[in-house]
């Protein structure tokens, strides 16, 4: 993240989503907000549209490196920053086939800006539980 605002990112089912709204408020989507409001910095999880996990205690911020991982197997989806787990949440129900799924980040505000990286560059993560 180049600024400090609030972005959304996580997976979303091809099937169940379509792109003429932010993805964190469709169904079929699983995903993390940070958000910079009245009670500080705080995350929020958003499964299928819906809060799912308000005032969780990690935020990231300008030159923050955050991640989004999923178990099929063990249907988690889980949540870094700087390398760090931050979260890891279960009984997200995802499809069987990752192929289903895709990455996706939504940002408010002009001058928003994030480096991707899918998979061409080393992720750098401390054993996740």
């Amino acid at each position: 993240m180049k600024r400090k605002s609030s972005i959304i990112f996580g997976f979303a089912i091809k099937e169940n989503t379509e792109l003429d709204a932010h993805m964190y408020e469709r169904k079929g989507t699983y995903a993390y907000e940070n958000c910079d409001g009245k009670d500080g910095p705080h995350g929020i999880l958003r499964i299928n549209g819906s809060t799912a996990g308000n005032g969780l205690r990690y935020a990231y911020g300008v030159n923050a490196v955050v991640g989004v991982g999923i178990n099929l197997t063990t249907q988690h989806i889980f949540f870094t920053k700087n390398g760090q787990l931050l979260n890891s949440f279960s009984g997200c129900d995802f499809p069987s086939s990752p192929i289903s799924l895709y990455p996706f980040v939504s940002m408010w505000g002009a001058g928003e800006e994030i480096e991707a990286n899918f998979g061409p560059n080393k992720f750098n993560l401390t054993k996740l539980d």
